[in-house]
């Protein structure tokens, strides 16, 4: 299911209490989704949907890491024959335990000293360096597991370090976070209010720019190809704006008719849903019309940028934060989106003193 450079950030599992063992792997650091569509639960081999462990799983992700994603997991547990009963059902899809309650505290303990184990590693998903753009593997056999992949989803990108610095960049302390949508930070220049969204998407852009200007492919292999269902439109776009899309990081084979397989997504897209990305991307370059080439990669840069960023109403970790500042420290217009839209409310100290009155 995950490409080789997430065995990097898989933290292994090994627990027991009483007749049960638990063994598996969770992601840890920056390997974390927007849903729980990758946790996994097998008892004595067989694939089981738990409430009570569900629970489990989903409470000690949140005690350990303390946002609204989620750790990819997989955990197989296996139990003496009279600890457990998988044929409570017709198709053996639930599992009951003996007891329930030692089943629950052996997930929850397990899984979150794993997660708190690697939480200082956290940080913000990043574009992952060439070297470290790899082919996916077959599976989760490569870790050990079983599970095989849903279809279409990409391997998640390792981060890369940011950019050594070419100049001096101002001195920028998160706060906090308001609402999980602006964020709250002191700078040289004054208190500053940052709409995370409009920061990121900013980041993503130039960064998305620069790597299709200077011809540097960076792509996201799909496991297994995912379809694509072109519209009338989108089939005009798609021949005529071909080598755009190549250029960012796209791999796109015609099948018959309408359809298209999509092999690989831009590296900066790999938590998106593959069709989705790619419908926005021709949006993007049906919007640019008939520009010249530069045009029509701006606007598909700031199309992947805009759906690839986090969104509002999302809390960060502190540690997410600080990365989300400083990338955005880097960019060449801190103060506008590609769109236009501002990013950041400035109160500089002078504007801080006439408001209360202190001058």
């Amino acid at each position: 299911m995950f490409g080789r450079e997430t065995l990097g950030e898989l933290e292994p599992l090994d627990a027991r209490a009483g007749p049960l063992r638990l063994t598996g792997y969770a992601t840890r650091g920056p390997v974390t989704f927007p849903s729980r569509r990758y946790q996994f639960l097998f008892v004595n081999g067989r694939p089981v949907e738990d409430r009570s462990l569900s629970k489990a799983i989903l409470q000690a992700s949140r005690d350990a890491i303390r946002t609204d994603r989620h750790p990819a997991v997989f955990i197989f547990l296996t139990a003496d024959p009279g600890a457990v009963d998988v044929n409570v059902s017709p198709a053996k899809t639930q599992a009951k335990f003996a007891d329930a309650g030692t089943a629950y505290r052996l997930v929850y303990h397990a899984l979150h000293s794993a997660l708190l184990s690697g939480k200082e590693e956290r940080r913000l998903r990043s574009v992952p360096s060439e070297s470290e753009i790899a082919e996916a593997r077959d599976g989760y056999a490569a870790a050990g597991g079983s599970p095989g992949p849903p279809v279409g989803v990409p391997a998640p990108a390792r981060p890369e370090p940011p950019p050594p610095q070419e100049k001096k960049i101002p001195d920028i302390v998160a706060i906090g976070q308001h609402r999980g949508s602006y964020i709250l930070a002191s700078g040289p220049e004054g208190l500053l209010i940052i709409d995370q969204h409009a920061a990121h998407e900013r980041t993503l852009y130039e960064r998305i720019r620069d790597r299709i200007a200077s011809g540097r492919v960076l792509s996201q292999k799909l496991l297994i190809r995912a379809l694509f269902e072109a519209a009338p439109d989108e089939v005009e776009t798609l021949a005529s704006r071909f080598e755009d899309l190549q250029a960012a990081g796209f791999e796109i084979e015609p099948m018959s008719g309408r359809s298209y397989a999509i092999a690989a997504l831009p590296a900066e897209t790999t938590d998106r849903d593959p069709g989705e990305t790619l419908r926005e991307a021709l949006a993007g370059l049906a919007e640019a019309g008939t520009g010249d080439e530069a045009h029509r990669r701006d606007r598909l840069a700031a199309s992947l940028a805009c759906r690839s960023a986090v969104t509002i109403r999302y809390h960060l970790a502190p540690e997410e934060i600080r990365r989300l500042l400083a990338d955005w420290s880097r960019t060449s217009d801190r103060f506008t989106c590609p769109h236009g839209r501002p990013v950041v409310l400035l109160m500089t100290e002078e504007d801080l003193e006439k408001f209360f009155k202190r001058r």
